[in-house]
């Protein structure tokens, strides 16, 4: 019997969030929108089609 897998989640560090933000929110589905985070950075996080979500990030 094959376990079903949830995906994963990847973080990729990037220079400019708001720029990649405005590229692809309108083509993705959403996990977090663009926000700043309580500990210094700004990020979202998208899906991809296999369930993995990809966390786009710029440290503070």
């Amino acid at each position: 019997m094959e376990a079903e897998g949830r995906g994963g989640r990847f973080n990729f560090t990037v220079d400019d969030p708001d720029a990649l933000w405005n590229e692809v929110k309108d083509l993705a589905v959403i996990v977090e929108p663009l926000f700043d985070t309580p500990y210094g950075t700004r990020k979202f996080t998208i899906a991809d089609p296999d369930g993995n979500e990809r966390g786009f990030v710029r440290n503070g």
